[in-house]
């Protein structure tokens, strides 16, 4: 059942010893995160040139452009990572999506719960997963799937195989038009934004994985689907603010906010 409306838990961790990028960037993202942080745990992220801090448990709501995490203090989180389109189900414990936006966790009690719990220092992951999965599960029983999720379902499984907009309405047996109102009304993301985060993701995993080595930037815009070495700049720093040469010697982007690409 959980499974259905939830991808993974998640757990992060940072001493004040640890030598890590300070501010990474998480690159535009289509999940919505639930953050379960002990109640005086200071959050503070940046979108251009807006900030959102606080307390405690938050929402981390889907991003259609990068995202800068502060990390300068030591911390210790867990997180749950919905599906896209999990909030359009789960009306009774996570709020409507609106992109680009954080804010504080309202089921009080919930996160209270958890607090208790997962911060004691001396809890194995299994009981973590177990506490978890019974506070979650509940929420996840009492949904009726209706008609909107079960295509975006479907849609989602079909996006992953690289399908075009044409071929998910063929696919789906429904017009462009329905398939994209209704990927909106479920994920807060047009199909659009959904496939230009899948590309990114795809891409800047790539370059990471290339190491310091010279690259050939004419093919690889061409292996990703780009006309021209220029569009792929512009394309990246459009996403991130980055020209490719200028990530490649920064390394500070993230592609999930729980871990980078080797974890």
């Amino acid at each position: 059942m959980l499974k259905q409306f939830i991808d993974c838990y998640w757990y992060l961790e940072k001493s004040s010893e640890d030598v890590v990028e300070l501010h990474p960037k998480l690159i535009a993202n289509p999940a919505m995160h639930l953050i379960i942080a002990g109640q005086e745990q200071p959050y503070l992220y940046s979108q251009d040139v807006s900030q959102s801090a606080g307390l405690g448990c938050h929402l981390l709501h889907p991003a259609s452009k990068s995202t800068q995490l502060h990390h300068s203090h030591a911390f210790s989180i867990i997180g749950v990572k919905f599906l896209p389109g999990a909030a359009f189900a789960l009306a009774g414990l996570l709020p409507q999506v609106v992109v680009n936006k954080v804010e504080d966790f309202n089921n009080k009690q919930m996160c209270l719960l958890l607090q208790a719990y997962l911060f004691k220092g001396d809890v194995e992951q299994q009981e973590v997963v177990r506490l978890l999965d019974e506070s979650l599960l509940p929420f996840c029983q009492q949904v009726s799937i209706n008609k909107h999720y079960q295509q975006n379902q479907h849609c989602l499984q079909l996006l992953a195989k690289n399908k075009t907009i044409k071929q998910l309405a063929e696919q789906l047996f429904c017009s462009k038009r329905t398939l994209e109102r209704n990927f909106l009304k479920v994920t807060g993301l047009t199909l659009k934004q959904y496939q230009t985060m899948q590309r990114l993701e795809l891409l800047v995993t790539y370059l990471y994985q290339q190491g310091q080595q010279k690259q050939n930037w004419a093919e690889i815009a061409a292996q990703f689907g780009f006309s021209d070495q220029p569009h792929l700049i512009r394309y990246l720093k459009q996403q991130i603010g980055l020209s490719p040469n200028n990530y490649l010697n920064q390394r500070d982007l993230t592609i999930d906010v729980y871990g980078d690409f080797e974890d």
